[in-house]
């Protein structure tokens, strides 16, 4: 027999068996995964958009002459005349994977008990750490310049941690 593990208002678990045909969409929007509970109701798909524009915005800024663009463009031996920011496809998938980092962002923090700006900040930090880390074993191989590494990561971090503040407190 197949059991879906439903939340009630007051944050209990209780374990129904698996809805028939003619049950409603909510009682199907609980995914188990590993014993954790994903809800797909629980995102706010709002905020998740916001957290998406705020992370190419941060990009936009993070790369450019305002905040390290010219040491990264040093860091790679490039003019930051030669930089392009790449055809409209660079920027659609670049959004699209930025969407999809901050929608996987939201839905781990649907696992918790209670989703709050700091619950957002502390998951959003851990991703951005994790996603660090990974990007370091690159550089290792790539031999690249530490300054780059940390310029590359530290945008990551920073986008993660904003963006988890921002569905955190919205989600919540």
């Amino acid at each position: 027999m197949v059991y879906f593990r439903t939340r009630s208002k007051r944050n209990f678990i209780y374990k129904n068996e698996a809805p028939r045909y003619n049950s409603s969409v909510k009682d199907l929007t609980y995914m188990i995964s590993g014993g954790f509970i994903l809800n797909l109701l629980e995102v706010n798909y709002l905020a998740v958009l916001v957290a998406t524009a705020v992370t190419m915005v941060l990009g936009f800024l993070w790369y450019s002459p305002v905040l390290f663009g010219h040491a990264w463009a040093k860091q790679r031996n490039l003019k930051m005349d030669e930089m392009s920011g790449g055809g409209p496809l660079t920027y659609i998938l670049t959004a699209l994977t930025a969407l999809g980092g901050c929608f996987i962002l939201a839905l781990l923090l649907t696992m918790g008990t209670e989703t709050t700006w700091v619950s957002g900040l502390a998951v959003g930090a851990l991703i951005g750490l994790s996603i660090s880390l990974k990007i370091g074993m690159n550089y290792l191989f790539e031999n690249a310049k530490l300054p780059l590494y940390f310029i590359t990561v530290g945008y990551h971090l920073v986008a993660y941690v904003i963006g988890g503040i921002i569905i955190g407190a919205w989600q919540g």
